[in-house]
């Protein structure tokens, strides 16, 4: 489970410079685009990623600063909003490689944004915070071949493959 949280983690980084540097090649009106999905755009949901992130950090290692919510805009511009990813992406890389068997095997009790309490195995939160990851960035890619940019595949298995060892 260790290695698959460090190569999860290193798939992470490795896909959203892909998606980004697509997503830079993009006309920026079709990014900011209204369009019908959460969070409004494209980037609205690039910068919810981010935020759900942040906050997931938070709630497992108690660092960095949690968010009040998932929906707001954290940088202004793809550039701004591409450093604070990279910085994300290097917080996961460090979070992944610090986990151990026994962490892995607690329960983390936390607070929904809404303010519910949950516990949770910390095994399914480590597993939401990548898998959410993918979801959207499923949906910015799908939504940037709309725009007529030529987008690349984002695969694990291309990941994998090309990463052996």
């Amino acid at each position: 489970m260790l290695s698959m949280f460090s190569s999860l983690a290193r798939y992470n980084g490795w896909a959203n410079a892909i998606l980004f540097e697509d997503a830079a090649k993009a006309d920026p009106a079709c990014l900011m685009a209204a369009r019908p999905v959460d969070f409004g755009s494209m980037f609205g949901v690039l910068n919810h990623v981010l935020l759900a992130d942040r906050l997931w950090l938070h709630r497992l290692t108690g660092e960095g600063v949690a968010p009040a919510g998932v929906g707001g805009l954290v940088a202004d511009s793809l550039e701004a909003l591409l450093a604070l990813r990279q910085a994300e992406d290097a917080r996961l890389l460090a979070f992944a490689a610090g986990l151990s068997a026994s962490r892995l095997e607690e329960t983390l009790h936390y607070h929904t944004i809404s303010g519910q309490p949950m516990a949770l195995p910390v095994t399914v939160c480590v597993m939401q915070l990548f898998n959410h990851q993918t979801h959207h960035r499923g949906q910015v890619h799908g939504l940037l071949g709309l725009c007529g940019a030529a987008v690349r595949d984002i695969d694990f298995v291309y990941f994998a493959r090309d990463h052996q060892g």
